[in-house]
């Protein structure tokens, strides 16, 4: 069975792409089919945005130049030749080119799967992060390859899938026991350390990484950012001092490592959707001490 990709372009005043879409993209469970395949450039000062509409996991490329790519919750990553990413379906991000330079990248889209999912778990590449690849040029040479298939007449569906399946291959796998350890040694400080007013910076600087590969490594771990997993501890422990201490709100906040009242409450609110002086009063005298997790 052959499948067939037909071209469109897209060019405006400071970008223009050049996209091949399958005839047949549909989630398959047993081959790895790219619902479609593109060639993108960006220059003099644009900002590109994703619009959000695009219902495929999309793999972007760098080859040439750089810039700043905003994903949907804000992180910022810069991108330069050799850098990979992924994003989500129907995810809104954006990328930033500043004037008198350009940014080249090659996008490869495929529909979620089974098979999909298991490749992408053990891949160091998490959702929404850029990792570098190696300098071997392997894996470009394998995209490449995929674009020239994508380009023919026709090509047949179980080859492309080989050649797509390479290429999942091709991206580094996850250290399982270093990447353990050291996560292991942060969530115990951040479990000690939660009413203090940490940052990300903080964190970051302490284990000796960059903001983005310590985010990098979490989401990659818990499929949550370091700040949002200190929020559930900070917030987790206050309900219990709610519930079990009967304590007042501005003593259960400063106890947490918020200084501000108004924003713990609102905070509390969006977590477990009743505000923070409406947490029922339990009773449970047995209890004594407290756990954070």
């Amino acid at each position: 069975m052959n499948i067939v990709f037909h071209k469109t372009k897209s060019h405006g005043k400071v970008w223009k792409e050049n996209f091949w879409f399958s005839t047949s993209a549909v989630k398959n469970d047993r081959q790895l089919i790219p619902a479609f395949y593109g060639e993108s450039e960006i220059f003099d000062g644009c900002e590109f945005s994703h619009p959000g509409i695009i219902n495929c996991y999309c793999f972007e490329f760098i080859t040439h130049g750089q810039g700043v790519l905003t994903t949907s919750d804000s992180s910022r990553f810069p991108l330069f030749p050799g850098a990979l990413y992924a994003l989500l379906p129907r995810s809104q991000n954006r990328i930033n080119v500043s004037p008198r330079y350009e940014l080249k990248k090659i996008v490869v889209g495929f529909p979620d799967s089974v098979l999909l999912q298991l490749l992408l778990h053990n891949s160091a590449l998490g959702i929404g992060e850029v990792i570098k690849m190696p300098k071997d040029g392997l894996f470009s040479r394998q995209l490449q390859k995929i674009g020239e298939m994508v380009k023919s007449e026709s090509v047949s569906v179980n080859e492309l899938s080989v050649e797509s399946y390479r290429l999942m291959l091709q991206m580094p796998q996850k250290e399982h026991s270093e990447t353990t350890n050291s996560l292991q040694k942060i969530c115990e400080y951040m479990q000690s350390s939660f009413n203090s007013p940490l940052t990300l910076n903080d964190i970051a600087l302490k284990y000796g990484l960059s903001k983005p590969t310590l985010i990098r490594k979490f989401r990659s771990q818990f499929s949550c950012t370091p700040m949002q997993y200190l929020i559930t501890l900070r917030l987790n422990y206050a309900q219990k001092l709610l519930q079990f201490k009967h304590l007042p709100v501005t003593q259960v906040a400063e106890l947490c490592g918020y200084r501000d009242v108004k924003f713990f409450s609102r905070e509390y609110h969006r977590r477990f959707g009743n505000p923070p002086s409406d947490e029922k009063m339990l009773s449970h005298p047995a209890v004594d001490e407290l756990t954070v997790l």
